[in-house]
């Protein structure tokens, strides 16, 4: 089951040994096979009764042989030809083509649907995907908004390559100091944000604290400089605690 080939499935009545054994004088369990389609693939042998590669697994294709099985691409009934046996193959064979073809469309759908809520430089979750979070209880969900003192000086003095270490040692930081419950997000330049989920507000203020000694070290030590980080703390989960928390941070960086 762990080969790249495609696999087909041949489900066989345990019941019937002569059905068993025409199967068996077809093809042995895990034998590979070439087929005139010129497309290899692993051919294996279960029960039908059991239906065993159904419950761990279903393989790219299933072929029930001899009984019926539900969720089985392809049946035969027992007096079933050599040639009707390998035309049916044929059909699973279009049929893994088929799913192979659908699964990469959604691979790349996903794919690009990450790219665009995902921003590049820190790998967190971008603006757009922090206006699609999800809904909750805002009585046990806190906003902690943390900005990057004095970036453009960063980048003045450091050029742009040390500012972007620093943003990268920051998003780093944030995510490995939070739970995975928590949603961490960069909203644009030096701004950062999470959403605490499942949290009082003293404890709020715990992880708050927490969360800037971490991204202050990280981040000075990404640029070999002290670094400092500015944060605010709303409860809620709404643009309204959001801007409180915004407005928070910005207090912090006159005090």
């Amino acid at each position: 089951m762990a080969s790249e080939l495609p696999t087909i499935a041949v489900l066989v009545d345990v019941g019937d040994q002569d059905l068993r054994s025409r199967c068996a004088a077809l093809v042995e369990c895990g034998e590979l096979l070439r087929t005139a389609h010129d497309h290899p693939f692993d051919l294996l042998i279960a029960d039908v009764d059991s239906g065993r590669w159904l419950e761990d697994g279903r393989p790219a294709g299933s072929l029930a042989v001899g009984g019926q099985v539900s969720a089985a691409d392809a049946s035969l009934e027992q007096d079933f030809t050599d040639r009707e046996f390998w035309l049916a193959v044929s059909l699973l064979q279009q049929v893994i083509q088929l799913r192979a073809l659908q699964r990469s469309r959604r691979e790349r759908e996903a794919t690009l649907d990450k790219l665009a809520h995902t921003d590049p430089l820190t790998g967190l979750p971008n603006r757009r995907a922090w206006e699609g979070r999800p809904a909750g209880d805002p009585r046990r969900r806190a906003i902690v908004f943390l900005d990057v003192d004095g970036l453009k000086t960063i980048n003045r003095d450091h050029g742009h390559e040390g500012g972007d270490r620093v943003l990268s040692a920051v998003g780093a930081a944030v995510r490995s100091s939070i739970r995975n419950a928590d949603l961490p997000a960069r909203l644009g330049g030096d701004e950062f944000v999470v959403l605490l989920e499942d949290v009082n507000l003293p404890t709020a203020q715990t992880v708050t604290c927490r969360l800037v000694r971490e991204v202050n070290r990280a981040a000075s030590a990404a640029l070999a400089a002290p670094v400092t980080i500015s944060a605010g703390l709303a409860a809620g989960d709404d643009d309204d605690a959001l801007a409180a928390a915004d407005r928070e941070m910005r207090q912090a960086k006159l005090d």
